[in-house]
């Protein structure tokens, strides 16, 4: 049947959701440290979007800059060298967190086609439901018109037995009666 096969489909999404929701908390994980790492927490909405993403990127960005001043500004080669490897380390933790972001997205965008899909199982074994059952319904209809159509003929035969009987019941009334009175034969 069409629904054992969706239902099978769907245990198969339940079990790439169950994978999935282990990746998604470690790429949760990842994201929530790799955004600690630039100083700001992350927050996630029940959607599972990054609330705050533009403060996190207006965060890294002002540091980057401010380091970058800060080395235009240096007077001295050591400083400098100072100055760039705060920034090399900076840009290592933005690509950390960019990284975990992109995967944490890949991730939820996994679950969210997952969703989307049982969704569109559930809606089509409610249709075949329906479909069956309207058929079921046409077909008990149909039957039903057939058997009024049958039932109809046998009154009809019956009607005309029923007159037959009539009329040999008064045939029989009259020649008793005719019995009853002597009158056999015509005499």
């Amino acid at each position: 049947e069409q629904n054992a096969k969706l239902d099978e489909e769907l245990e198969l999404l339940r079990q790439k959701d169950e994978e999935a929701q282990g990746y998604l908390e470690t790429d949760l994980a990842d994201l929530e440290a790799t955004s600690q790492d630039l100083g700001i927490k992350v927050d996630i909405g029940e959607d599972g979007e990054i609330l705050n993403f533009d403060d996190i990127v207006d965060t890294y960005a002002r540091d980057m800059m401010n380091l970058e001043t800060a080395y235009n500004n240096a007077t001295t080669e050591a400083g400098q060298e100072q100055l760039q490897e705060e920034m090399d380390a900076l840009q290592e933790k933005i690509d950390a967190f960019e990284d975990a972001k992109d995967r944490y997205y890949d991730t939820l965008d996994v679950m969210n086609e997952n969703e989307e899909r049982r969704q569109e199982i559930i809606d089509e074994q409610m249709q075949n439901n329906f479909d069956k059952w309207s058929g079921e319904l046409e077909l008990d209809i149909e039957i039903n018109e057939r058997d009024l159509e049958l039932l109809e003929y046998y009154l009809s035969k019956t009607e005309d037995n029923v007159y037959a009987m009539a009329e040999a019941a008064a045939l029989m009334v009259g020649a008793l009666h005719e019995l009853g009175s002597g009158n056999v034969g015509g005499q």
